[in-house]
């Protein structure tokens, strides 16, 4: 057991308390199931707020709606604040624009605005929010 934890990177005891909470199998059941089981094996207590920085990375496309999902049930339990690049995971967002806060740089600032779903209901009856992202609608572009 020793030996697999070097390999694997930290061992628990290096982790954060919110790296814990979310590695136990028990609170990922909790997060699909939004109930948790008395005997769940650890503390089913998320903390306080939880930053994930662009947690889709390294997963296939075809799994990222299924973190959103999994982002939003853990959202209705703790504060998440979550950084990510991917249209796919902003799609994922359509019902709830709302949750969504753009980031941009004007003249060396960062302004950030929280996206509003009475401002955007006549776009998004035809496209996904990924896709005005992408198309440069509700900034947060490069460009």
């Amino acid at each position: 057991r020793h030996h697999r934890q070097r390999r694997a990177g930290l061992g628990r005891a290096e982790l954060s308390p919110a790296a814990r909470w979310l590695r136990c199998r028990p609170v990922r059941y909790c997060f699909a199931n939004r109930t948790c089981p008395k005997k769940a094996g650890c503390d089913s207590t998320p903390p306080p707020l939880i930053c994930l920085e662009e947690p889709e990375l390294g997963l296939h496309p075809d799994i990222i709606p299924k973190l959103a999902d999994l982002l939003i049930a853990a959202s209705e339990r703790t504060q998440l604040i979550v950084t990510t690049h991917s249209d796919i995971l902003v799609d994922a967002m359509t019902k709830r624009p709302e949750a969504v806060v753009v980031c941009e740089k004007h003249d060396g600032q960062t302004e950030m605005q929280r996206l509003k779903q009475d401002e955007l209901a006549v776009w998004l009856a035809n496209y996904r929010l990924g896709q005005l992202w992408k198309k440069g609608q509700i900034g947060g572009t490069r460009w």
